[in-house]
């Protein structure tokens, strides 16, 4: 049974191997700005209270389980102003009170420069998850009264908080908002590692494994040379969680750089499984000192 689950485990990791090369990670990256929260989106949960009431709505770990759920933009369908329509409003909120509105949104790791506008009648607090970013005041149809921009400080990979206090002192409301952010897309890496081996195969404990490869484009064209450095950056044991660092045999691969061998058109290291224990291993590599997802090969120890 042990031995059946170590060859499933190989065969999901080649699989992700081979997804990662298609895919990449950044080795680089372009900027984009990207749409966390549009205007007149759904998703929020609200309350009308008096002015002042309800102080801490804004905490993330706040419980707005009772509160109703809403849409943007909250207001009223009658006033002076070119969004006080039954187009632009789809949630009611009375004259001469406060709303409360709490949405989540999703940021990936390395989001920025996030930015927070809208229009508000009369004024709004901001806040990002707990902490007030701004506070906008308005009152004559003011546009994009509410502009503000986050301190990166503030932004979380995975789920965020926005919560917006309206305050309203007339007859006529509006609060409709859009987020935005900044992120770097990761683009493919410049190679994806061609193993010249069958990485399926087990090596008995102890001996050494000949890593062959070769440095390829995303249509498996050879793209290998002696001026391309290659380097074994460290093993990952992919039946449990140990990682250790990479042991040649002999002097055949100084400073853990593979040999490049023009017969092959790739790379070498003769690497040692000397007190390896049983399992699938990933070998990582650097290419000319840039670390990627998919730099990595795989090899069993039996």
């Amino acid at each position: 049974m042990t031995r059946v689950l170590s060859r499933w485990s190989r065969v999901w990791a080649l699989a992700l191997l081979g997804l990662l090369a298609l895919a990449g990670g950044a080795v680089q990256a372009h900027g984009t700005t990207f749409t966390a929260v549009s205007y007149m989106e759904g998703g929020y949960t609200y309350q009308v209270v008096d002015h002042g009431v309800g102080a801490g709505f804004e905490a993330v770990g706040y419980d707005d389980s009772a509160w109703l759920p809403g849409a943007a933009g909250f207001g009223t369908t009658s006033g002076v102003c070119w969004w006080n329509n039954t187009t632009n409003v789809q949630t009611e909120w009375p004259g001469n009170t406060d709303i409360l509105v709490r949405k989540t949104f999703e940021l990936p790791a390395g989001a920025h420069n996030l930015l927070v506008f809208g229009n508000i009648d009369n004024n709004a607090t901001v806040y990002l998850n707990g902490v007030q970013i701004g506070y906008a005041t308005s009152g004559y149809c003011y546009e994009n009264r509410i502009n503000f921009t986050a301190p990166d400080s503030l932004l979380v990979a995975g789920t965020n908080v926005l919560a917006i206090r309206g305050e309203d002192y007339g007859a006529p409301t509006f609060l409709d908002v859009q987020v935005t952010y900044d992120y770097e897309e990761p683009l493919a890496p410049s190679y994806v590692a061609c193993p010249l081996y069958d990485q399926t195969k087990a090596h008995k404990a102890g001996a050494t494994v000949p890593i062959k490869l070769q440095l390829c484009d995303a249509s498996g064209s050879n793209l290998s040379s002696g001026a391309i450095v290659v380097n074994a950056a460290g093993l990952t044991y992919l039946d449990g969680t140990a990682s250790a660092l990479v042991e040649d045999s002999g002097n055949a691969n100084p400073d853990a750089d593979f040999r490049y061998d023009e017969e092959l058109g790739g790379y070498v290291f003769n690497l040692s499984t000397a007190d390896l224990s049983s399992g699938t291993w990933q070998l990582n590599f650097t290419v000319d000192g840039v670390a990627d997802p998919s730099y990595s090969v795989l090899f069993d120890v039996r």
